[in-house]
């Protein structure tokens, strides 16, 4: 049995697999936040501790399965989110969130890094990045944070530690952090300067889809015995992705969720360029990924504003309804948390108008997301996925704009994908795991 972790921003989610990848079992947690805390989002260790518990044990319970029975873990999570883990170990801050927001602009004055592109997933340093986040915090304490014998911890090494007793995160993760040089391929040692840090104080690296250790008696404390090998799957992106299998499709994946996202796996290195996020994929290729904030969460707020749309399946046919140039309305998709507004509206305009108006807008953003992948990703095969994928209206519009069949797909959860490494690595390296598995 193979247990898959997912450590997402909202929730925690475990899926347990047979080694058919079959679904077994699965859980939740909801990940807790520090409340009322304005631009500071942060994510308590007890409390995040706890949700880890709790989606282990869920999903162990929800398949019948005894932890012994377990022959591997592997982890996917979110990105950007770390803490600061003392030489007691003990966390010195709560886990700072990706979505943070305090630095605002002054990292450009904090972190000034020549050639950032060249070295990070990203092409310039943006305030929600580690780095960017890691200096601030720096500065505003006069550096005295991250002590000498200190460690700063992404959001799952501080479990990879405590399960395995090895400090390590994967290159996929790193890279993402601003900490991490693709062109070195080791720690940016600028990076860490301009955070006041070093090497030491950060964790071993090691390739994404790789074993970060085996548990041991320290993983009680997660319901969990010792000696089950832990993989490393990355971000949850790429976990998707891979379990998606695109890399043995040569195909590309558009996922339609509450943010619009597309990725794309490469056999070699792409260029560092704007609005591209890219790094390692396991088998020693990388990816691209270019995402929107507009999505699935733009269709949800269209409904609470348009009348009879208050369903997925009525603003579905509502959109369907609507005539094909939207009656010259067109929606504009500039607000926060997804929303907008339409312009062109005139008295005939109906509520269907709009609500096309409002897909149709998302996939010219997805066509334009398309285009900046480097090189060209025309002739790849279109896998679909996310929550929006089973809008009809929607298939309907992207398939028009892009000229090309879609292939809807259900098995992009980031758990599978992790689970799906895990097996991989089991049969690449089989003395790793228990011996009565083989």
């Amino acid at each position: 049995m193979i247990l898959g972790l997912d450590l997402g921003s909202t929730v925690f989610k475990a899926a347990l697999f047979d080694r058919e990848l079959v679904l077994r079992g699965k859980g939740a947690a909801p990940v807790v936040y520090v409340p009322g805390a304005g631009d500071r989002v942060e994510m308590p260790v007890p409390e995040t501790e706890a949700a880890f518990r709790e989606v282990i044990a869920g999903a162990l319970a929800s398949g019948s399965v005894k932890a012994e029975k377990l022959d591997a873990i592997a982890i996917a999570s979110q990105a950007q989110t770390f803490t600061v883990r003392s030489a007691v170990d003990a966390a010195r801050i709560p886990f700072i969130s990706w979505r943070d927001a305090r630095v605002g602009e002054s990292h450009k004055e904090t972190v000034a890094l020549t050639d950032f592109g060249e070295h990070c997933s990203v092409c310039e340093c943006l305030s929600l990045l580690m780095v960017a986040k890691l200096a601030w915090l720096q500065e505003q304490s006069a550096g005295r944070l991250v002590g000498a014998d200190d460690r700063v911890l992404m959001l799952p090494t501080w479990f990879v530690l405590q399960l395995t007793g090895n400090a390590v995160v994967d290159t996929n993760l790193a890279a993402m952090s601003g900490l991490y040089s693709l062109r070195k391929g080791g720690w940016w040692n600028e990076a860490l300067h301009a955070c006041g840090i070093r090497e030491y104080n950060l964790p071993a690296l090691a390739e994404i889809g790789s074993v970060a250790g085996a548990t041991k008696k320290s993983a009680a404390r997660y319901g969990l015995p010792p000696g089950i090998p832990l993989v490393l799957a990355g971000n949850d992106q790429t976990a998707g992705a891979y379990g998606a299998g695109i890399h043995e499709q040569d195909a590309l994946l558009i996922s339609l969720g509450t943010a619009q996202v597309v990725y794309a796996v490469c056999q070699r290195e792409p260029p560092s360029t704007s609005g591209v996020i890219r790094g390692p994929y396991p088998g020693e290729r990388y990816y691209q990924l270019v995402a929107d904030d507009h999505g699935a969460g733009t269709v949800h707020w269209a409904r609470t504003v348009l009348e009879g749309c208050e369903s997925e399946a009525l603003f579905d046919r509502a959109a369907t309804r609507g005539s094909t140039d939207c009656d010259g309305v067109r929606f504009v998709a500039d607000g926060p948390a997804g929303s907008g507004h339409w312009v062109g509206a005139t008295p005939r305009t109906t509520e269907a108008d709009k609500a096309r108006a409002v897909l149709l807008s998302l996939v010219e953003r997805m066509a334009a997301m398309l285009e900046r992948l480097q090189p060209s990703a025309n002739n790849k095969r279109l896998l679909l996925a996310g929550g929006g994928s089973r809008s009809g209206a929607w298939r309907d519009c992207l398939r028009r704009r892009l000229g090309k069949p879609l292939h809807r797909i259900d098995a992009d959860s980031p758990a599978f994908g992790a689970a799906r490494m895990a097996r991989e690595q089991d049969r690449l390296s089989p003395s790793l795991w228990p011996q009565e598995n083989h």
